[in-house]
């Protein structure tokens, strides 16, 4: 049985790398920043910045990235994955090692792991924050165990640091932690102060742990290539107001509770939970040990005056009794620091998790052990008193049984979850089913950079550009050459004058105002390349207004601005024909001329009308539509007939096609919605409130059915 539930746990280990396939920009900026480094740039002055030349970047996880570098060079895609399995299983490893050293039981260690990647899966994403929760683990294990092993192993703490150090920036939580591990020893010697026999060996403990305290932050320093700036790093980004207040990284856990989905992408409450399942498993021990310690006490040994006065001096006396009468409880006795600090860095990574999100993956780690070690106390607990009230130990062995069983449950719903947030959205019946493949998602694969990225390649687009947020990454990594006003490094490089310039522009602090436009000026931007994501939209959409910005490049899920006025470009804005352009296929640039002369002049050229109604023919697509629709008349503001007749067949065609087929539902049924709602928006315009009534009610139809749909096949539970 004990093998069968350490393959579970295998299983359990490596499905989770399957968990989490949300985008994640850092993965290209460590791609990018892995191959300057193996082309000779560690810590060299920066080239893809115009707005911070020179300086150069405390890359605190340069080694992790040189690692995911030359992965992905020698495997493609799956080597950034590997690595990422690879890493969360020797985290799974690591605390269930620790669980067992501290006498926990088989099962209950399984039930706790299950427990804890459940609340770390949200947030298992493929960055350089992998190798730094892996060295935290095995440092806190290396600083909980070493008391009673040879000095050597002692040694090997500064070691793990060194590299931790080169890795990721969490080293600093390893140096805290070892600081307080040096002030408990200290304050150990003080305790034992009175004991003759104990001092010299307690006064060489406190000079050993000293020098290695020492050694630890020398060689942070020392052995990096960046010198103290590697150290002093972390309290600059954690001090940089402008990005932690905006940021959703560094934003509060509490202030990231109001979701919808109990289970996705970036979710807490599976965190929440798992720190109400350890308080909820505390409570309940401590209840059931004050009931078998007013057993103990009502024994014939004890005399009634004990037992008055244990009473007397509350619950919490008696509660210890009835701890010390398990297994556990006496070998957390002989833990002395294994156990304490344990919960130190469950404790501290816990109040980290509050103040910062970033650091809950961290945590939900760290508290594995700790639930272990409650659990462990209610279940032992809870079966000596069942074992004493049956006078025999059959209820003992009913209730392992249990355990397993319930632990068997716990493994079949947790493989439910990840078939249903991750592997499910790849079914081949999905109608939503992503566009690129699981193995590409799996890498966090950016789906909405690589067409844009090459035309920026082969247009020769470089210079002075602002990047969204989402996309800077990406557009570094696959765009070498490239020039950007700021990218994911922000605080960690960026002047702070720089960070709230560009998050002014952006529209995330300030507000929406002229300023945009006196900034993008200020810094002589020329090239705005923008995402369709809510932020980015509305920057561009609000440059397209001024007339002073263009399009010359408009897809699905990104857009490119230049200066109308710009030399190159404003013969070809002002004609929205852009022959002279390289385009990843002709779709892109017949949407990308629509896109523009909608923009410009408030309608399509007519001359691009049949090249959409073409496209739409052969792939639906809700923009589309929105373009087709623009041929309005210019009196009362009416679709012509022509465009409302085109419209009402195109509803009806697709009111026919069936969405649950693979990409339907996004293409058909969004783009059936899209039509609805123009019609009816003409309708009310032209004076005919029954008619917009009736395709108002059938676009809420097919708005249920398509939220129905995505509510069951995008990975998001509960």
């Amino acid at each position: 049985m004990g093998r069968i539930l350490l393959a579970v746990l295998v299983a359990e280990a490596l499905v989770m790398a399957f968990f989490n396939l949300a985008e994640n920009s850092d993965l290209f900026l460590g791609l990018a920043a892995g191959r300057e480094i193996l082309a000779g740039s560690l810590a060299s002055p920066d080239q893809w910045s115009f707005t911070a030349p020179g300086l150069i970047w405390v890359d605190q996880s340069w080694l992790s990235h040189v690692i995911f570098c030359v992965s992905y060079e020698l495997m493609g895609f799956a080597g950034p994955v590997f690595l990422k399995a690879l890493l969360l299983f020797g985290c799974v490893a690591i605390v269930f090692i620790r669980c067992r050293r501290l006498g926990i039981a088989l099962p209950v260690t399984l039930v706790c792991v299950s427990f804890g990647l459940l609340a770390a899966a949200p947030f298992v994403r493929l960055r350089a924050e992998n190798f730094g929760v892996f060295y935290f683990l095995l440092f806190v294990m290396l600083l909980s165990d070493c008391d009673d092993k040879p000095a050597w192993q002692r040694y090997g703490i500064p070691a793990v640091m060194l590299v931790w150090a080169n890795s990721h920036g969490s080293f600093i939580l390893g140096l805290g932690l070892l600081a307080i591990k040096t002030l408990l020893v200290i304050a150990k010697e003080f305790v034992q102060r009175g004991k003759a026999q104990e001092a010299p060996s307690a006064q060489s403990r406190i000079a050993e742990w000293a020098i290695i305290l020492a050694a630890s932050a020398g060689l942070v320093c020392v052995g990096s290539p960046f010198g103290v700036r590697n150290l002093t790093m972390p309290f600059t980004q954690v001090g940089a107001e402008v990005v932690t207040e905006v940021s959703a990284d560094w934003l509060p856990l509490t202030g990231l509770i109001q979701m919808r989905w109990f289970l996705g992408s970036g979710s807490v409450y599976p965190y929440l939970a798992f720190l109400l399942f350890i308080l909820l498993c505390l409570l309940g021990s401590l209840m059931v040990a004050r009931r078998l310690g007013t057993r103990a006490l009502s024994d014939a040994d004890a005399t009634p005056a004990d037992r008055a006065d244990t009473l007397r001096k509350g619950g919490w006396r008696i509660a210890q009794e009835g701890i010390s009468r398990t297994r556990i409880g006496s070998s957390i006795d002989r833990m002395k620091f294994d156990w304490l600090m344990e919960t130190i860095a469950a404790l501290l990574t816990c109040m980290l998790a509050f103040k910062f999100r970033r650091f809950l993956l961290f945590s939900a780690f760290a508290l594995i052990p700790l639930a272990a070690i409650v659990l462990q106390l209610l279940v032992e607990t809870h079966a000596r008193t069942r074992a004493e009230a049956q006078s025999g130990y059959g209820a003992v062995e009913r209730f392992r049984r249990c355990e397993v069983i319930v632990l068997l449950m716990l493994t079949i719903a947790l493989g439910w979850v990840v078939y249903r947030v991750s592997l499910a959205p790849y079914s081949p019946d999905n109608p939503l089913r992503p566009k690129t493949s699981l193995m590409r998602s799996l890498m966090s694969y950016d789906t909405l950079s690589e067409p844009v990225a090459r035309f920026l390649t082969e247009n020769r687009i470089s210079d002075r550009m602002l990047a969204g947020w989402q996309i800077s990454s990406y557009l570094l990594f696959q765009a070498p050459g490239i020039r950007l006003f700021m990218d994911t490094r922000d605080q960690s490089f960026y002047p702070e004058q720089v960070l709230r310039d560009y998050f002014s522009i952006m529209g995330v602090v300030g507000g929406r105002n002229a300023a945009r436009l006196l900034l993008l000026d200020k810094y002589n931007v020329s090239t705005v390349v923008m995402t369709t994501y809510p932020y980015d939209f509305d920057l561009a959409t609000d440059l397209l207004r001024t007339k002073k910005w263009g399009c010359v490049y408009k897809d699905d899920y990104a857009m490119v601005l230049v200066r109308s006025d710009s030399p190159r470009f404003s013969e070809v804005l002002s004609k929205a024909d852009f022959s002279g352009l390289r385009y990843p296929d002709k779709e892109t640039k017949v949407r990308t001329e629509a896109f523009q002369s909608y923009s410009r002049i408030g309608a399509v050229r007519p001359e691009l009308l049949e090249d959409l109604r073409l496209m739409v023919r052969r792939r639906p697509w809700p923009n589309y539509y929105l373009f087709i629709g623009s041929g309005m008349d210019d009196i009362n503001g009416c679709f012509k007939s022509e465009t409302r007749r085109f419209l009402n067949s195109e509803a009806t065609r697709l009111g026919k096609i069936d969405p649950t087929y693979a990409h339907a539902a996004e293409e058909a049924l969004q783009s059936r919605i899209t039509i609805l709602e123009l019609l009816e928006q003409s309708a009310l315009r032209c004076g005919e409130p029954r008619e917009a009534e009736k395709l108002n009610a059938a676009r809420q139809t097919a708005a249920e059915r398509y939220e129905a749909l995505a509510d069951y096949y995008t990975g998001k539970l509960f």
